[in-house]
């Protein structure tokens, strides 16, 4: 029987080993043919080697992971693999704590012990999310500004309303040379390079300033 040895790497040389003896150990106590992948960390989803191991797993092959944080970085992403390698008719073993599908292990423990973690998966993201609300009402409540911070166009159109000029004659006299970017900037008190930011969107991209 041919297994393959999934070994993600966080930690240095020591998580390395640690992962390497268990899941030698493991294979040599059935008996299986063993190939070593080893991986590091991403943040990147589709850059990590299991996708890739997952989906060149042949049936009746199966892939060993000393534990679940080394196979996938959330509960909801173990269950999406362990589904994936059932379909393609190979097994799962993670050995910490022991979760065993395919021919290896008692199939309806596993898609419980499985299931399981999704719906915990599932509740976590669900109390993450009614946090972040509660999080963001009490903000509102105590007269905390919400949203996107103000951009450089609406700190220039703010510093005219404050100096009580009109936006689209102030446009037309830049149109005209009457005023040029730099003396607008000295005039509002603004760096030169937000006034340049805001005539470009303000004209549609075409830059007027001096």
């Amino acid at each position: 029987m041919k297994a393959i040895g999934y070994i993600r790497i966080s930690t240095g040389k020591q998580d390395y080993e640690n992962q390497r003896s268990a899941i030698n150990e493991a294979a040599a106590r059935e008996g299986m043919k063993l190939s070593l992948v080893e991986d590091t960390v991403s943040s990147r989803k589709a850059e990590r080697k299991i996708y890739n191991v997952v989906e060149n797993l042949n049936e009746g092959e199966t892939l060993i992971v000393y534990e679940p944080s080394r196979l996938a970085r959330s509960i909801g992403e173990v269950f999406e693999i362990a589904q994936k390698i059932k379909r393609k008719k190979a097994g799962l073993w993670i050995l910490q704590p022991e979760i065993r599908t395919g021919d290896g292990g008692n199939e309806m423990q596993s898609d419980l012990l499985l299931f399981a973690l999704s719906m915990a998966a599932q509740i976590e993201r669900d109390l993450i999310s009614e946090r972040t609300k509660n999080a963001l009402r009490a903000r509102k409540e105590q007269g905390v500004k919400l949203g996107r911070p103000e951009g450089k166009g609406e700190k220039v159109k703010e510093a005219l309303k404050e100096k009580g000029l009109n936006e689209d004659e102030v446009l037309d006299q830049i149109r005209k040379k009457i005023i040029t970017a730099a003396g607008l900037s000295r005039l509002l008190g603004i760096d030169s390079r937000t006034v340049r930011e805001w005539l470009k969107r303000e004209e549609g991209g075409h830059d007027r300033a001096e």
